[in-house]
């Protein structure tokens, strides 16, 4: 019996499912679970395993358990000094339910967080690896193995062997047949086996021999050669008798047309030139020559008898009857494959480094369930609980690795999923693995308590599943939900009803996408006219998400959007390999290759990153501008050979100004992106593989064909994070949350791939079957279970939404096959609107027309149509500019490199650590860095809010969560340091301002003068340092923004955040380390340049101003450097008043 899950209660004992209904907060059941093993079991944070299914979640959950034990330390805190109690509800009251025990509690609490960074949160893959390696089995899997996502590229080679062997040594009766399937056709098999784990596969009740195909072959052959024969006596009688235009013909002219007729003898005729005597796909019409087709169409009281149809039939049922022989041989083929690979994938997996990360569990699973195995002992001994996130998302395998480790051991193990969301079974994971862990004995929980959608919405869920046999599984059960949030849509002054069933009559998929697009820009341009809000809040773009069920769609949809002006971003689904960059950085690449071909060099010239038309490309080969460009390449040529593909795509980039001239063109952003991806790509797999030139590019043509198999990382990027649509699969969705969601294409059944064949999958008595022969009856098993995931998958997407949610119904191709028709009318039967009709007033759903498929204009989208301007044609004055500190020190001769930047060509190093030392490099970080410090306010920060803020900005820069508590750390060290006089913490509002801009009226001056400046004021370092500068004279105005101007005793300051690495300890961070980055990076210059800006804006706001008494000076904070103990990281100088009143001279010089 399951019961509601009360998390301040339920016994931290035995094995534990919890069925949680979507929105329900499974992760933050999972957190407090994990505090309260913390405090009440006494275990230590590395104890306590915690696993999940994706790198990103472990992440999430890793920031959301230290959140959760910041918070309860918190809270005990406020109860005994009476400060603000944290803003979490079970932190306050688990304190206030633990009050007698809250020194020990603290204590425990701070401990766990002191030694957080040991946490066991892992994905399955990275637990498994982990385990494996520290174990005495480690010596299956060498420490430097190659773990591949891409398991197509492993057994590719092994499966091409097996069909060499195979294939060129095949009697010519089967090859035909053989040649249907192809090496990739086999490969895309074993990869539908290989990702079916514990599947046992259904093998021919009889192999059938080669020998036996040849045999009948021959028999085929001449029974073939009999009615060919006949057919040349007969022709004409049998040609007459088949007629139409006879006034008596006896067969129904319907199936017997003039038409047919003369394309089924015409198939027959060709069969006969061609002596092709076995029955092939084309052949289907051959039918109506046989005497039982004949007779079945003839007219009443009508007969039609001939000796040929007789001798025909005999044919067609031995040919029919060989196809199966030959079908039933291929099967035998695939099973042997299976063998062949049992025997010698690991040898191959061995002798090349590679493992695929399905090997990690299997690996795992054989290790646990050995008897007497030590493995198990070791998670016995390392482990005292255990936390399975996403468990219907498991598979058998997974499933007992926990159950033995954990389950059978009696250590708390709790099992948390949902599996009405089980939605991932072409990935391998396997829901009746959830429900035999059900079955299993320990406590069964649910969660129904909605905390995320709006109470309406809530409801109108309910409405589609509370059901009997909603989902087509006895054992898979809908408990309702409940919801008291208030999050509602109000349009025109009314609030805008939760869910939507758009009657879409008889449509297509394009027509449902044009409609999605005109309604959502409707909705957006009500809401810029001020009637339409979210919570109080205009509806932006980016509170929209579009589910969708294949890619096809999914760029429908962005089409429409497109001409609707709303901006959209596609997320995940979509490989960078079906891009146009893709295919024309191929092209690139075989010039590259092949300079001297003309058709390779002219296809090179024809993409759009060289630029050159029809017009141009025309008769070129005899002018010097060919010769030039065929040079160009064959330097191109002997760069990659050289030095690799990566200076080689860089170096054309540069002189061709490539990226520059792409982020130009429309969608240049998404563009650029594309092409730096596909370099990236192409550069690892050259590391990777020691791959030629060659060999990158036939791997990325097979990636461009390539259906199944990527790898994630070869999903599209995101081009930018500007407000716009998410266009997202449902896939993809699961997991996620958006204030108002479109499913439409619901009433779409999902497709497949028809260039790959998919076997069945299914269960039946508690097994797991794939059939390899394709059998009827396994087809209709595996489509019941294709048919309940589908409405599995309609739940992952009614739910996905905070506030309303659109979905549709109507008239299309198989559509009474889907979820939605079940949903709405009980039984897959056909639309019907009277059923949706009565649907509503039953459930009191709204449903409404299908919006008019027309191009509504968002009328606020930034993308505006394009206008030509007029000509300018006057002269822009050479030599007066606007400056500023970076523009000056880069447009010298010094070849200054700024270590607070880095380039795309440096490389990050990968670390196990996660210290404020290995934070990664560059200019996205230190952009982070000083995002996190614009965000904290010194008046009232505390660390709780320091760590909110950067859990919320690395999550921003993509950057690992782990970082988290060392970046806090570091930050609050910031703050709360007190050097020479200055702290951040005692600054009050009104005491400081972040980035402050200001612009200085310059006359003209070189860097000499400011040297010279320097030399006269004593400063010889600086002064020589600027010496190395030679940036010539200039006029105008300079401009730059102070990251922070503060007041503290009585003394202006500048400071500035820098976040250069200079070392991976604190002694690289000494002020003689830091002067020498100053001065190297002529870091002297913009704080004089910073100082002179804020003395000049000083005098004229302080009366009686005076530069010793108000200005103290500047100060350079490195901010790696800082830490609680000693002074590093902090560079403070504080000018002479004299240096600064001279170079105010030297500006202000005509």
């Amino acid at each position: 019996m399951k019961q509601e899950l009360e998390l301040l209660k339920a016994p931290l004992t035995g094995t534990n499912l919890i069925e949680a209904n979507a929105g329900t907060g499974k992760t933050y059941n999972i957190t407090g679970l994990f505090v309260r093993m913390i405090i009440e079991k006494q275990y230590s944070v590395e104890s306590i395993l915690v696993v999940t299914y994706t790198k990103a979640a472990v992440s999430d959950l890793k920031a959301k358990i230290y959140r959760r034990l910041l918070a309860v330390r918190d809270a005990i805190l406020s109860r005994k000094d009476g400060t603000t109690p944290p803003d979490d509800p079970f932190a306050c009251e688990y304190a206030d339910e633990r009050a007698k025990s809250a020194e020990s509690d603290l204590k425990l609490i701070k401990y766990a967080i002191r030694d957080f960074d040991q946490c066991s949160v892992f994905t399955i893959h990275g637990f498994c690896q982990r385990m494996l390696k520290e174990s005495a089995f480690s010596g299956k899997i060498p420490y430097d193995v190659e773990l591949s996502g891409d398991i197509r590229e492993i057994i590719k080679k092994p499966v091409y062997d097996f069909w060499r062997k195979n294939f060129y040594s095949a009697d010519k009766a089967v090859i035909p047949r053989l040649a249907k399937e192809s090496p990739d056709g086999l490969v895309d098999f074993y990869m539908q086996v290989s990702s079916s784990l514990s599947a046992e596969l259904i093998r021919p009740e009889k192999e059938i021999s080669e020998q036996e195909v040849a045999d009948n072959a021959k028999y085929i052959e001449a029974a073939f050669g009999v009615i060919s024969k006949e057919w040349k006596l007969v022709r004409e009688e049998v040609t007459e008798l088949l007629d139409p235009a006879n006034p008596n013909y006896p067969l129904n002219r319907n199936s017997y047309s003039i038409h047919i007729v003369e394309r089924t003898l015409a198939i027959f005729e060709k069969k006969i030139l061609e002596n092709r005597y076995t029955m092939e796909d084309s052949d289907g019409d051959l039918i109506r020559l046989t005497q039982s087709n004949v007779t079945k169409s003839l007219k009443k009281g009508h007969s039609l008898d001939h000796s040929f149809f007789e001798i025909f039939e005999n044919w067609y049922k031995d040919a029919e009857e060989f196809n199966t022989l030959t079908e039933n041989y291929v099967s035998g083929l695939k099973y042997r494959l299976c063998d062949y690979m049992d025997s010698n994938l690991e040898k191959h997996k061995l002798n090349n480094n590679m493992q695929s990360y399905d090997d990690l569990i299997t690996r795992m699973r054989d290790a646990v369930c050995t008897d007497g195995s030590s493995m198990a002992n070791t998670l016995y001994s390392k482990y005292m609980a255990a936390l399975i996130d996403e468990f219907q998302d498991t598979d058998p395998y997974q499933y007992d690795i926990f159950n033995i480790a954990f389950g059978k051991k009696g250590r708390p193990f709790f099992m948390i999923g949902d599996p009405k969301q089980a939605i991932y079974s072409f990935r391998g994971a396997d829901v009746y693995a959830y429900l035999k862990a059900s079955k299993s004995g320990g406590d069964k929980y649910t969660l129904t308590q909605n905390y995320r959608s709006d109470s309406n919405l809530v409801e109108s869920v309910n409405k589609f599943f509370d059901k009997e046999n909603s989902f087509l599984m006895d054992d898979i059960s809908y408990k309702p939900s409940r919801g008291d949030k208030n999050y509602r849509l109000n349009v025109n002054g009314k609030t805008y009803p939760p869910m939507t069933i758009w009657n879409a009559e008889k449509t297509t998929a394009q027509q449902i996408a044009g409609s999605t697009a005109r309604h959502i820009a409707e909705l957006l341009n009500t809401s810029a006219s001020g009637n339409a809000s979210l919570d109080g809040k205009p509806v932006q773009p980016s509170d929209i998400a579009v589910l969708c069920r294949s890619r096809k769609q999914m760029i429908m949809v962005k089409e429409a959007l497109a001409d609707c002006l709303v901006p959209a971003v596609m997320s995940g689904s979509e490989s960078v390999f079906d891009s146009v960059e893709a295919m024309e950085l191929i092209s690139v690449l075989q010039a590259v290759i092949s300079p001297f071909s003309q058709k390779a060099v002219k296809t090179a010239m024809a993409t759009s990153l060289f630029g050159y038309n029809a017009n141009d490309i025309h008769g070129i080969t005899e002018t010097e501008e060919w010769d030039r460009i065929t040079e160009e390449f064959r330097s191109y040529n002997d760069l990659i050979n050289m030095k690799g593909f990566a200076p080689m795509f860089f170096s054309l980039a540069a002189s061709r100004r490539l990226f520059e001239k792409t982020a130009a063109t429309k969608n240049g952003e998404r563009k650029l992106t594309n092409l730096i991806h596909l370099s990236e790509l192409a550069q690892r797999h050259e590391a990777d593989r020691k791959a030629s030139p060659s060999d990158i590019l036939k791997w990325m043509k097979e990636k461009m064909t390539q259906e199944n198999g990527r790898e994630e990382e070869a999903e599209l990027k995101m081009d930018s994070d500007e407000n716009a649509v998410t266009i997202i699969t449902i896939f993809k969705s699961k997991g996620l949350e958006y204030n108002i969601v479109y499913t439409p294409f619901l009433m779409f059944p999902s497709g497949s791939n028809p260039r790959v064949k998919n076997y069945p999958k299914y269960h039946k008595d508690e097994k797991y079957y794939l059939d390899i022969t394709d059998s009827q009856q396994s087809k209709d098993y595996a489509n019941d279970e294709k048919m309940a995931e589908d409405l599995r998958i309609a739940y992952v997407a009614l739910t996905r939404a905070n506030s309303v949610c659109f979905t549709a119904w109507g008239e299309a191709k198989e559509s009474y096959k889907t979820s939605i028709a079940k949903l709405i009318n009980g039984e897959y039967e056909k639309y019907d609107p009277t059923v949706l009709k009565s649907f509503a007033s039953e459930t009191g759903i709204r449903v409404c027309s299908l919006p008019e498929n027309v191009v509504q204009t968002y009328t606020n989208s930034k993308e505006k149509p394009k206008t030509a301007g007029r000509t300018f044609s006057s002269v822009i004055p050479y030599g007066w500019q606007i400056n500023s500190f970076s523009r000056l020190i880069h447009s010298s001769s010094a070849g200054v490199k700024d270590t607070d930047q880095f380039t795309a060509q440096e490389k990050q190093e990968e670390t196990s650590r996660f210290d404020i030392f290995s934070f990664p490099k560059g200019a996205k970080a230190g952009t982070f860095l000083h995002e996190c410090m614009e965000n904290i306010y010194f008046e009232n920060y505390s660390k709780f809010s320091v760590l909110d803020t950067v859990h919320e900005k690395l999550e921003k820069y993509s950057f690992d969560q782990s970082y988290a508590p060392a970046v806090a750390d570091n930050l609050i060290s910031i703050i709360e340091k007190d050097v020479a006089g200055i702290n951040l913490s005692k600054l009050k509002k009104g005491q400081y301002i972040p980035e402050m801009e200001f612009h200085i009226s310059t006359g003209k001056f070189s860097s000499a003068d400011i040297s010279d400046i320097f030399e006269k004021s004593g400063e010889d370092d600086f002064a020589k340092a600027a010496s190395t500068l030679s940036f010539s004279t200039m006029q105008g105005f300079m401009n730059g923004f102070a990251d922070l101007i503060f007041q503290q005793n009585g003394k202006y300051w500048v400071l500035d955040w820098k976040s250069n690495h200079l070392g991976s300890d604190i002694h690289s961070y000494s002020f003689e380390k830091m002067h020498a980055e100053m001065l190297g990076s002529h870091y002297y210059m913009q704080m004089h340049i910073y100082i002179l800006a804020l003395h000049m804006h000083l005098k004229k706001l302080i009366p009686h101003y005076s530069f010793d008494t108000h200005i103290g000076g500047g100060l350079y904070l490195f901010m790696r450097g800082v830490n609680s103990l000693g002074t590093e990281g902090f560079y403070l100088h504080s000018p002479k008043g004299s240096t600064i009143e001279e170079l105010e001279k030297l500006v202000k010089r005509p």
